[in-house]
């Protein structure tokens, strides 16, 4: 880490200039006790000097916290909290940080500064790719599982967490999904249970020079690689000052769902004789939810598939592609329908952050379903958007 991130770490985003001053003598004793050393920076990735262990600092700090030689542990960390589930014993060269990638290092190490601003009585917890990679066997090969770090909710629910500079080509973008398809195939088939999702952290400045452009070349990658598994695992993107609330947003999402739905109850009974909620959930505990509106005198029904989905959000796809691949074509058998005729599909798109909409895939090697659920979205959505839950 920087001085300026452990002092952001330690004491909060207004740390003082003599608490950020308290760092560098603390870290200029442990450099002359030969624990910590240091690598000045090039300008152009951050000022300052990059912190980390040395050696002998590595071995002392595995003493100190009692960490037996070759201990596996699971290595999720609880923000603001000196306790960790549980240490690993790696080897030096592992934990020490790549000084070729020093860019990448640096804005995962911001990221965690991100997570640790989250609001106390969120309870998630995160770790790092020393803890979250993965070796497994499949169809008689070796493969690899290597995520840049790990977050988990409450719940149960485990993200992915990639790092992302907009240094990866569209095939490369391909090859990273490909692994995670590998890796969900590898689990299904052992009865295990799969993660959620993805969150997809990129620079601040792509916020404003070419978020939607990095969106599409991303989202079509993963879409053309993730088979049916886009189903029950999402991916989301987020820029790094947003991680915060993308997080918080992904951590209420079942309050957001049950909001969105009376929401949508709400503004449909204004407009229709008859109005029917139905919804249920996948393995993923996003739920799908769709509405009948009736017009009793027309004898005709009309079918809203409904989303809840961040800004950035593959969900948003996923959950339309199911909507018109399970529930659109038998529809008409529900019991509470048989009198009715189907006359329309549309959707509704409830959010706190209005979604970044991808305008085509007709040049990617996506079927047909998910080019047809795009140029829905351009033309038959309606947009709720709903007040933030602090």
């Amino acid at each position: 880490m920087t001085a300026t991130q452990i002092a952001h770490i330690l004491y909060g985003k207004h740390y003082t200039l003599a608490q950020e001053k308290s760092v560098y003598n603390y870290l200029r004793k442990l450099k002359k006790q030969k624990l910590v050393t240091s690598y000045r920076l090039q300008s152009n990735i951050s000022r300052g000097s990059l912190y980390y262990l040395t050696e002998q600092g590595y071995e002392f700090a595995k003493y100190l916290l009692n960490i037996e030689q070759g201990k596996k542990g699971e290595g999720w960390i609880v923000p603001y909290c000196s306790l960790v589930e549980s240490y690993g014993d790696f080897p030096y060269d592992l934990y020490k940080p790549t000084l070729n990638q020093l860019p990448h290092h640096l804005m995962l190490i911001e990221f965690f500064k991100q997570i640790n601003a989250i609001d106390l009585d969120t309870e998630c917890s995160y770790r790092t790719n020393l803890y979250a990679a993965k070796e497994y066997i499949m169809d008689g090969k070796e493969h690899h599982y290597r995520p840049d770090a790990e977050l988990k909710f409450r719940d149960g629910r485990i993200f992915a967490v990639e790092i992302d500079r907009a240094t990866e080509s569209h095939e490369q973008l391909r090859r990273k999904f490909r692994t995670y398809r590998n890796y969900l195939q590898y689990l299904h088939s052992n009865n295990q249970k799969l993660p959620s999702g993805i969150f997809f952290v990129v620079e601040e400045k792509r916020r404003e020079h070419g978020i939607k452009r990095r969106w599409e070349n991303v989202m079509s990658a993963f879409f053309e690689e993730m088979s049916d598994f886009h189903k029950n695992f999402n991916l989301i993107m987020t820029t790094m000052n947003d991680v915060p609330e993308t997080i918080l947003f992904e951590y209420h999402r079942d309050a957001y769902e049950r909001a969105a739905e009376k929401a949508i109850e709400n503004a449909l009974k204004e407009r229709y004789d008859k109005v029917l909620m139905f919804g249920y959930y996948k393995e993923n505990p996003i739920k799908i939810t769709f509405s009948s509106a009736i017009n009793v005198s027309l004898g005709t029904f009309d079918l809203y598939g409904n989303v809840v989905c961040h800004e950035m959000d593959t969900a948003l796809y996923s959950r339309l592609y199911d909507f018109y691949q399970r529930v659109v074509p038998t529809a008409h058998e529900r019991e509470e329908l048989k009198l009715y005729s189907l006359h329309e599909t549309y959707i509704n798109v409830a959010y706190v952050k209005k979604p970044t909409l991808v305008r085509s895939l007709d040049s990617y090697e996506v079927d047909d379903l998910m080019k047809k659920i795009i140029r829905s979205l351009q033309a038959r959505s309606s947009y709720i958007q709903l007040d933030r839950i602090e």
